[in-house]
């Protein structure tokens, strides 16, 4: 190999974050055609979800790490336990995370949390401290190949079938997803799921 130790590692990391970002391409693809085509359905099974937060908390370490920001977790339950759809709730929070790093500063923190709500209804929720979102944008992001047209993200690449996806999966779950942004101070992206416990 030519190059230093150094050098293969870079370019090792480069191709393990464009691999993982082209994963996440297609199966955000086939997830929004599944939705729109109605086949989708639940597959709930009894779902720990302080190791949920957890392993999707080091699922993304490595594409935060490169990008200079930190992911931390905070876990609020009665209970480990909930009947849930475990692939998707997964897939909402990866998706959430994916864009909160990408529109986060280098030296910026992000927190993803679960807190039980009732019995019936958990609250997720994903907190950046990156570009923001103009408040006039709110009713648009959700929509299939939206992207904010704003100086502060026109750099980013994206398919915008992120939230549109992760809106699908939640209403799935009988569930809302929510966001609170300000431009330049971040965003917060909540969702519920409506779950037995244990």
């Amino acid at each position: 190999f030519i190059g230093n130790g150094e050098t293969h590692h870079y370019f090792l990391s480069l191709a393990d974050e464009n691999a993982r970002r082209l994963l996440h391409v297609v199966d955000n693809i086939l997830a929004i055609s599944k939705l729109e085509g109605g086949h989708l359905t639940l597959q709930p099974t009894s779902t720990n979800l302080s190791s949920l937060i957890e392993g999707v908390v080091e699922d993304n370490q490595h594409t935060a790490r490169t990008r200079g920001v930190t992911i931390e977790s905070s876990i609020t339950l009665k209970g480990e336990t909930a009947t849930l759809d475990q692939e998707k709730t997964i897939q909402v929070l990866n998706i959430l995370l994916d864009n909160a790093i990408e529109f986060s500063k280098q030296g910026d923190s992000i927190a993803v949390s679960v807190e039980e709500e009732s019995n019936s209804t958990y609250v997720f929720s994903v907190c950046d401290r990156g570009v923001g979102i103009p408040v006039d944008e709110f009713s648009n992001i959700f929509d299939k190949f939206r992207q904010i047209d704003g100086s502060h993200t026109r750099s980013h690449q994206g398919l915008g079938l992120g939230l549109a996806i992760a809106k699908g999966l939640v209403e799935l779950h009988g569930g809302l997803l929510m966001v609170e942004s300000t431009v330049d101070k971040g965003s917060t992206f909540r969702f519920t799921v409506q779950a037995r416990p244990g």
